[in-house]
Formats: structure tokens, C-alpha cells, sequence
């Protein structure tokens, strides 16, 4: 039921509010029984992970329709800030990890090409996926201790 209620949500293509804030909800994956969802915050879009159907529920409980909640939404300008006071939009973590992603991806593309030219390239790539499964697990937690922090 509640992955159902995340597909209406994303085909819908409807501003939420969830904490104060406006949020659209992109798209979802399954990867590994667990829900990773995109939503979209002053446009940029962050992950979330929900690792059953039941916390799925509870966290979209948590969103309403824009048009229900009267919110007023605070925008801090902080370009009058010293350098060193200023927020920027993105976490180091993300910029790092968008980044890796793309250079895991180019490789795991690359390794594709290999095992099919070369079937006795086979277990070095097995281990390549391992190594690259981990590494995305790390960035995985990584950014759920950052949106949890």
C-alpha cells in the first residue's frame, strides 16, 4: 500500500511540504529491499532510504499537499555573511559522492565491455562489483547520517 501511495505521489508531480520545506518527490528505486527515493529541495535533489514498507508508510505520513498546510517558508540570504559563515546548498558529502558515482559508473560500464570480450575477465569483475557494492553501501549510510544529523 504505501509503495502504491509513493507512486501516486511521484506521478502526480505535486509540491509537498515535509519539515517546513517544499519538496517534490522525483522517483524511487529497489535496491537491495530497500527503498531509496529521490525528493527534490530548492532544487536539489536528495536521497532517501526506507528499509521496509512499514517505515515507507510512515515517512510519507509525514508529507502534506502544499495547498493543505498554511507554511511560510523562511529563504536566508546569506551572501551578506563573511566567507567562512556561509552555508552552501551542498554538503561536501554529496558533491564527493556525485561525483564518485560518476567515475564507479564509467568503470562498471568499462568492466561490461571487458566480460564481454573476454570471459576470463569474469571473476576480476565479480570482485571490481564487490569493491564498488561496498563503496556505495558507505556513501549510502554516509548520506542517511547526514540527513538524519
Amino acid at each position: 500500500m504505501s509503495l502504491k501511495k509513493l507512486e501516486q505521489m511521484i506521478d502526480s508531480e505535486k509540491v509537498y511540504i515535509y519539515r517546513n520545506q517544499e519538496v517534490i518527490i522525483v522517483g524511487y528505486v529497489i535496491e537491495h529491499n530497500e527503498y531509496v527515493i529521490g525528493v527534490q529541495i530548492d532544487s536539489i535533489t536528495q536521497t532517501f532510504i526506507k528499509e521496509n514498507d512499514n517505515k515507507l508508510g510512515l515517512w510519507l505520513d509525514c508529507f502534506k499537499e502544499k495547498d493543505e498546510v498554511p507554511v511560510i517558508l523562511e529563504t536566508v540570504n546569506n551572501s551578506n555573511l563573511p566567507a567562512n559563515q556561509q552555508k552552501s546548498k551542498f554538503p561536501s558529502i554529496y558533491i564527493e559522492s556525485k561525483e564518485n558515482m560518476k567515475s564507479l559508473t564509467a568503470m562498471l560500464m568499462s568492466d561490461i565491455e571487458k566480460v564481454r570480450t573476454d570471459p576470463g575477465y569474469v571473476n576480476q569483475a565479480k570482485q571490481v562489483c564487490n569493491n564498488v557494492s561496498a563503496i556505495v553501501n558507505i556513501i549510502k549510510l554516509q548520506l542517511q547520517l547526514l540527513q538524519e544529523g
